[in-house]
C-alpha cells in the first residue's frame, strides 16, 4: 500500500484536523499573506456540479497568485493548460480510500482568476487515481482519467478513461467519457511520480502508452483512437511497441514521456527495462504505420541512475526536434542526483547527436521536472527545490541550443508560503507541521511565455514522540510573470 495513501484515512479524524485548522473556508474565500510574505494568495473555488455563470467585467488583470481548490478531500495529481486566449485549465485528482469514490476535478477560469468567483469546475469519473490534461488546438480540455480497476470490478490494475468536452466546460453534462483501455498491471508509482503518457497529435487525437500484465497478453501498448474516441470504446486501437522474447517476457517503460509532431509522428522519452535486464533512458520515433511495432525505432541515451529519485520530459520545438530534462538518480561511486537538459536538432536515433548540459544546481535541485518551450522555441522548466524549499523555476532566453546558454533560476514559491495560506496544526504528541511544495510540477505557457503551474504538495508532521508523517496532500495552482 503507497505509504502516503496509508496515513490518517479516519474520515473522522480528518474533519477534525479541518476543524481545528479552520480550513472550511465558504467559496471566494481568501487568505493574504503576512506583511513581508510572496505576493500570492490562496482561494479555495467550490466544486460545481454545473452552471456557466456569466462572469463579471474583468478587473485589472492579475498576474500573479496562487490557489489551493479544495481543503477536504485531499488532492493529488495536479496537470495545468493554458489556452491561446489565456484561459486557465486545470486538472487534478482527490486523493482517498477506494469507498471514499475519488474523483477527477476539472476547472477553468478565463480571466481575473486571482478571483475565485471566475474559477468553474466539475467532477468527473469514480475511483480516480490520477488525471492528465490537454487541449486540443482549438482550446478544447480532453482528460486522460486513470482509475482503480480494484474499485470498479475487483479487479487489479488501472483503467484508462478518455473524457473530452467541447464548449461551456464547466458544466458535466457537455463532457462524455469512455474506457480506451484496461491494463491488468498497477502502475505502483501512479500517485507519486510525474505522469506524461498522454498527449494528443497536432490534429488533436488521443493517444497514450501504458505497460500491461493480462496473461498471454503483457507488454507496453501505444493506444490510439482517431474518430468518437470519447463516445465509442471500439475506436480505440492498440500496438504492442515493447520488445518480447520467445517465452513471453516483455519490455517494461518506466515513466513514459509521449509527444507529437506538426506531422502527427509520436515521439517517446522512457526509462526501458530490457530483455536482458538492463535499463537506460531511451528515445524512440516511429515516422509511419506506427501501428507496426517494427517501425518504432529506439537510441539509449543515458544512464537512469539509482532509487526512486528520478524524473524527466520531452518537449518538441515547431520543427519537431526533441528537447529534454532530465533528473538522474545516484551513480555508484558517487555523483549523480543532479539536473540535465538534451537537444538533438537532426538524425535523432544517432546518440551522438544529442548535446548534454549541466546547469551547476546543487545536487537535490531538480527533482519531478517539467518541461515547457516558448514559440520560439525557449526551454523553460519547472522543479522541486531540494531540502523541502518549494517550488523553483529555470529558464534560457540566448543561446539555449547552441552551446554557451544563458540560463537563470530562481525560486518561485516557498513551501512557507504553503504553512501560512493553509494551516493545519501538528497531531497529538507531534511539535512540528509543515508544507513542502513543488512536487510533480505541470507547466504550461500563455501566448506570451507567462508560466502556468499546477503542482502537488505534502503536509508533513514530526518532533515530540511521534513519527514522522504525513496527513494531507493537495493540489495547488500558481501563475507568475516571466521573470
Amino acid at each position: 500500500m503507497n505509504l502516503w495513501l496509508s496515513t490518517f484515512r479516519n474520515v473522522t479524524w480528518l474533519l477534525f484536523l479541518a476543524v481545528a485548522a479552520g480550513l472550511f473556508f465558504p467559496p471566494g474565500a481568501a487568505a493574504e499573506n503576512p506583511p513581508g510574505g510572496q505576493n500570492f494568495k490562496v482561494y479555495l473555488p467550490a466544486v460545481t456540479k454545473g452552471g456557466d455563470a456569466t462572469n463579471p467585467p474583468p478587473p485589472v488583470e492579475v498576474t500573479k497568485g496562487g490557489l489551493f481548490f479544495k481543503s477536504n478531500p485531499k488532492t493529488n495529481s495536479a496537470s495545468a493548460a493554458v489556452d491561446a486566449n489565456g484561459g486557465m485549465h486545470f486538472a487534478f485528482a482527490d486523493f482517498g480510500p477506494l469507498n471514499s469514490h475519488p474523483q477527477a476535478n476539472y476547472f477553468y477560469c478565463a480571466t481575473g482568476c486571482d478571483n475565485p468567483a471566475n474559477w468553474h469546475g466539475v467532477l468527473l469519473g469514480d475511483y480516480v487515481d490520477e488525471v492528465q490534461l490537454a487541449l486540443t488546438p482549438a482550446g478544447q480540455p480532453r482528460l486522460l482519467i486513470t482509475t482503480s480497476r480494484v474499485g470498479e470490478s475487483g479487479s487489479y490494475g488501472n483503467s484508462f478513461h478518455y473524457a473530452a468536452c467541447n464548449q461551456n466546460c464547466t458544466n458535466p453534462a457537455n463532457w462524455s467519457m469512455t474506457l480506451a483501455a484496461a491494463s491488468a498491471k498497477t502502475d505502483t508509482g501512479i500517485f507519486d511520480q510525474p505522469q506524461h503518457y498522454f498527449a494528443l497529435d497536432a490534429l488533436g487525437r488521443p493517444r497514450l502508452v501504458y505497460n500491461d500484465e493480462w496473461p498471454n497478453d503483457s507488454g507496453v501498448y501505444y493506444a490510439a483512437c482517431d474518430t468518437a474516441c470519447n463516445t465509442n470504446p471500439a475506436n480505440w486501437s492498440k500496438t504492442k511497441i515493447g520488445l518480447e522474447d520467445q517465452w513471453s517476457t516483455s519490455e517494461t517503460f518506466e515513466m513514459p514521456v509521449l509527444k507529437f509532431n506538426s506531422q502527427n509522428q509520436p515521439r517517446l522519452l522512457a526509462n526501458i527495462t530490457t530483455l536482458d535486464n538492463t535499463s537506460g533512458l531511451y528515445y524512440l520515433e516511429c515516422n509511419a504505420n506506427c501501428a507496426s511495432l517494427a517501425n518504432w525505432q529506439r537510441v539509449r541515451l543515458l544512464d537512469r541512475g539509482n532509487g526512486p529519485d528520478v524524473g524527466w520530459d520531452m518537449e518538441l520545438d515547431a520543427a519537431g526536434r526533441p528537447r529534454m530534462i532530465f533528473y538522474q538518480g545516484s551513480l555508484d561511486g558517487g555523483g549523480g542526483n543532479s539536473l540535465q537538459y538534451a537537444w538533438c536538432n537532426g538524425s535523432c536515433l544517432t546518440d551522438s547527436n544529442w548535446t548534454l548540459t549541466h546547469f551547476g544546481l546543487p545536487q537535490g535541485d531538480g527533482l519531478y521536472p517539467d518541461l515547457a518551450l516558448t514559440g520560439a522555441g525557449q526551454p523553460r522548466i519547472a522543479y522541486k527545490l531540494s531540502g523541502g524549499a518549494g517550488l523553483g523555476y529555470l529558464w534560457c532566453n540566448v543561446n539555449c541550443h547552441a552551446g554557451g546558454g544563458q540560463w537563470s533560476a530562481q525560486p518561485v514559491e516557498a513551501s512557507s508560503v504553503l504553512d501560512n495560506d493553509f494551516p493545519i496544526p501538528p497531531p497529538n504528541f507531534c511539535t512540528n507541521a509543515y508544507w513542502i511544495g513543488g512536487y510533480r510540477p505541470s507547466l504550461a505557457l500563455d501566448s506570451q511565455g507567462n508560466p502556468r503551474i499546477g503542482y502537488d504538495a505534502l503536509h508533513l508532521f514530526g518532533g515530540g514522540t511521534c513519527a514522522t508523517g504525513s496527513d494531507f496532500r493537495a493540489a495547488r495552482y500558481t501563475f507568475f510573470p516571466q521573470p
